[in-house]
C-alpha cells in the first residue's frame, strides 16, 4: 500500500490533534478518514464505525474479542453496499490497530491474551497472537465485582 508523508505547521497539527482526540484517534486514522471522504465515492465512515465498535465493547461485560461484537461481524454486508476503497480484511485490520490504540491510552479495558482451551476434558492455557481478549474492567469494579 503507498505512503503519503506531508509536513504541515504546528498550529494546524494541534488543530488536527484536538479533533482526533475527540473521536478518540490517531491523527493518521483521522486525517486518513478525511482524504477518504474527500476522494472517495463511499456512504462507509471509518470513524463513525469505529465509534460504532466503542460504544458497543462498553455495553460488554466480562471478556470479549472484537469477533464477538456485531459491529465488527457486520462490515461485509455494511462495506458490500458501498464504494469504500479497502476490502473487509484491511477495514477489520484498521478497525482492530484503531482500538488497540484506544485500549493503550484508556483504562477502560485489560488485555487478555491468554485463553484457555478445553481438550480431553483438561484445560490448556495458550497464548494467542492472532486473537486479543479484551476485559471490561470497569464495569466488573463498578458493579462490586473483583473488590475484596
Amino acid at each position: 500500500m503507498p505512503r503519503i508523508n506531508f509536513s504541515v505547521t504546528d498550529d494546524l497539527y494541534k488543530q488536527i490533534e484536538e479533533k482526533a482526540q475527540k473521536r478518540n484517534v490517531s491523527v493518521n486514522s483521522y486525517v486518513y478518514n478525511i482524504i477518504v471522504k474527500q476522494f472517495c465515492d463511499s456512504d462507509f465512515d471509518l470513524l463513525d464505525e469505529f465509534e460504532n465498535l466503542i460504544k458497543e465493547a462498553d455495553s460488554k461485560e466480562g471478556d470479549f474479542s472484537l469477533n464477538d461484537l456485531d459491529t465488527f461481524k457486520n462490515l461485509d454486508d455494511k462495506l458490500k453496499e458501498t464504494n469504500y476503497p479497502e476490502n473487509v480484511k484491511q477495514v477489520k485490520t484498521r478497525l482492530g490497530m484503531m482500538f488497540q490504540d484506544t485500549v493503550k491510552n484508556n483504562v477502560d479495558y485489560e488485555v487478555n491474551n491468554v485463553m484457555t482451551i478445553s481438550r480431553d476434558g483438561k484445560e490448556v492455557e495458550r497464548t494467542s497472537h492472532r486473537m486479543k481478549l479484551y476485559s471490561a474492567k470497569l464495569q466488573e469494579l463498578s458493579k462490586g465485582k473483583g473488590k475484596e
